[in-house]
């Protein structure tokens, strides 16, 4: 179950999500490390970071099929980011 169906009024907040495969990485500098980069990447975009504090999203975190997913997750990181500047296609 998604947010949307636990809280109908998140759907106001959500505005996409985007999943991305890595095909090609290179590490420079003085803090590239010897590991192997994620292989996936999710992007939730939000209007508002307030969803994220309700129960109900709390609760989709919580499900029997995020457990079984996060149970083969290698690496996890949570990061809050707001917008800072967007450009349009011409």
């Amino acid at each position: 179950m998604d947010v949307k169906q636990k809280d109908p009024g998140a759907e106001e907040d959500f505005d996409r999500c985007r999943r991305f495969v890595l095909f090609e990485a290179h590490a420079t500098g003085s803090k590239a490390m010897d590991k192997q980069p994620p292989k996936y990447l999710a992007v939730h975009e939000w209007e508002t970071s307030e969803a994220f504090d309700s129960p109900e999203f709390k609760a989709t975190t919580e499900t029997e099929w995020t457990t079984r997913v996060k149970a083969n997750v290698t690496a996890f990181e949570w990061r809050r980011m707001a917008l800072l500047r967007a450009w349009k296609k011409e």
